[in-house]
């Protein structure tokens, strides 16, 4: 494994199109807690890796999830990172289940004409100097945030991209986003909220966008290939 520094071209934002595929009249089964097998054609309906799998209607609790899909054949899915409703970690665990089951895989798509994307993390301060701290202030780590900043180029007409931030900024809603650090694929995911939404165009210069996101909720971070 090469250990280059790698270029800017791998930090990006990529948009959830909100779980257009849906699968609910197929017999489902959890073969172990990275496996869904399944007697529909996954390949043929659309399902890719790299969507995002949410899954309902099991009886086992452990069973509600959603994770990102690693590879699709046609009788089988394999998953990675589970977490449920809270982005907590879950395992999944064996079942076999009829139709009542309900799958929904939700695309991701990078935001197009990307110039500087960054993801920064930040958590507020708690003092816990005391006596025995000898003068020198003492911190733990209190409320975690996470904000995506991006900007770029306006590519129109555009209805997947900012258009689409657009409307869930001017709703008040969520959208559920990836940040991804590089080449492999390692991100963090979530629903985010749109905290700026701003276009912009000079004389004789192109169209600008400029994107603040603020996580919604707990984040969960993947590792990737």
């Amino acid at each position: 494994m090469s250990n280059k520094p790698e270029a800017g071209i791998n930090v990006l934002l990529q948009v959830g199109d909100g779980g257009q595929l849906t699968d609910t009249a197929i017999t489902h089964s959890i073969a172990d807690a990275t496996t869904l097998e399944t007697t529909d054609d996954f390949v043929g309906l659309g399902v890719e890796a790299g969507m995002r799998m949410t899954v309902s209607g099991f009886s086992e609790a452990a069973n509600a999830f959603s994770a990102d899909v690693v590879s699709v054949a046609t009788g089988s899915i394999t998953f990675r990172k589970p977490v449920d409703g809270s982005m907590n970690a879950v395992t999944p665990v064996v079942e076999v289940a009829g139709d009542s089951v309900t799958l929904t895989f939700e695309k991701f798509t990078s935001l197009d004409g990307q110039d500087d994307t960054s993801r920064d993390g930040s958590g507020s301060p708690i003092d816990v100097s005391d006596k025995t701290t000898g003068g020198w202030g003492a911190t733990l780590t209190g409320t975690r945030s996470l904000s995506i900043s991006c900007s770029g180029n306006a590519k129109w007409p555009d209805t997947d991209g900012i258009d689409y931030l657009r409307e869930i900024w001017e709703a008040g809603s969520t959208v559920n986003c990836k940040a991804v650090d590089n080449a492999v694929g390692d991100h963090y995911y979530g629903p985010f909220s749109v905290t700026q939404h701003n276009v912009s165009g000079a004389t004789d210069s192109g169209t600008k966008y400029s994107i603040g996101l603020q996580n919604a909720s707990r984040p969960t971070y993947v590792k990737g290939a």
